[in-house]
């Protein structure tokens, strides 16, 4: 039975060799490329198979005693047959990867001789030890031709073996090079960074904006920075952004409660020159009715990246900017006092009432 697996196994070790090669057009055809490298895992798979199938016949041949003319044990033949199966797939595979991998081994004939001419010669040893027996082959000149294939086809997995081994090693070297050059650049440019204070981090940020950013990209966060100095300039670039007072209206009337937040913000803090009473008070009264819905939906804490109350004493400030009152943003107004004062119970809630109050008294 086992005789019959390792005459079954090896033509198949065979066939599966010459596919491999043939697919490649013999080690000749150009490496494919991006969608097109799909294809490589035909012969990929077809260079592991043949190695599997070389391997399992050799271990047959083992296990049926065809080693024991060389005075080995079982187990001794057994592991002379997993190491020469393992280095005659190596060949093989490494025939394959050399020709996918490195430009530099692409060699026909010696990619050939390898991962071809030099396995075939080994299987073909194997089938006639198989039917012969081992003991026999060193007597005759083409045994011993066939000898030196199989041992030729070793000492060429053996040297791919390597070869693979010391591309890997190159690789990681490599990779570890450039995770290390990697995270240098990051240290001096976070200590460059740092250098700069965040002033000069700020309006080096701001200088990769595009000339036409929308205005919310450069007021919704002005709600969230505590720092005085680093609002004024956010609010000296927003200032520049094209058509701003059609930017402006449509933050403070929008559906969007961060974006009506920061608007807000924006008119409380910008310089008083550039303030259009007139026009903008019926966009702030559009958002403090927003913003009263909110609150008697949400209450005065957070809901999303708004806070109520905080939001409430943005538009305060920015009605106080407006001088004097219409009577549309009064309106407003009082129904944003009235919402404040329903809500529940918040740390900040009479501030927000003592401001609306002094703004409506």
């Amino acid at each position: 039975m086992l005789s019959f697996l390792v005459s079954a196994l090896t033509p198949i070790a065979m066939l599966l060799t010459l596919l491999t090669a043939g697919i490649l057009g013999f080690y000749t055809a150009r490496v494919p490329q991006g969608d097109g490298a799909m294809g490589l895992i035909i012969p990929f798979m077809s260079a592991i198979l043949a190695g599997v199938a070389g391997l399992l016949a050799l271990l047959c041949f083992a296990l049926r005693g065809g080693l024991d003319p060389l005075g080995w044990s079982r187990a001794q033949a057994v592991g002379a047959a997993l190491g020469a199966g393992l280095l005659l797939g190596l060949a093989i595979f490494g025939a394959l990867i050399a020709w996918a991998e490195a430009p530099w081994a692409r060699i026909p004939l010696l990619l050939n001789l390898a991962g071809l001419l030099l396995p075939l010669g080994a299987h073909t040893l194997l089938l006639v030890a198989n039917a012969q027996g081992i003991a026999s082959l060193p007597h005759t000149g083409w045994g011993k031709g066939l000898l030196g294939a199989g041992a030729g086809a070793l000492l060429a997995g053996a040297l791919c073996g390597a070869a693979m081994l010391y591309a890997q090693w190159r690789l990681s070297q490599a990779n570890y090079a450039a995770a290390l050059e990697a995270q240098q650049e990051r240290q001096a440019e976070e200590q460059r960074r740092e250098a700069l204070g965040p002033a000069g981090r700020l309006n080096e940020d701001l200088a990769r904006y595009s000339d036409d950013a929308p205005l919310w990209t450069l007021s919704a966060g002005l709600p969230f920075e505590p720092d005085p100095a680093l609002r004024t300039i956010w609010i000296e670039r927003a200032l520049r952004v094209p058509q701003f007072e059609q930017e402006l209206r449509g933050n403070l009337c929008t559906e969007h409660s961060i974006y009506r937040h920061g608007a807000a913000v924006l008119v409380a803090e910008m310089p008083k020159e550039r303030l259009q009473p007139a026009a903008w008070s019926p966009w702030l009264a559009e958002d403090a009715r927003r913003t009263a819905e909110d609150i008697r939906a949400h209450g005065l804490g957070r809901h999303g990246d708004d806070v109520g109350v905080e939001h409430a004493l943005a538009i305060a400030r920015a009605t106080a900017r407006l001088q004097p009152q219409q009577p549309e943003l009064r309106a407003a107004l009082q129904a944003l006092q009235q919402a404040v004062a329903a809500a529940p119970a918040h740390p900040q809630q009479q501030a927000a009432l003592q401001a609306l109050n002094a703004l409506l008294n």
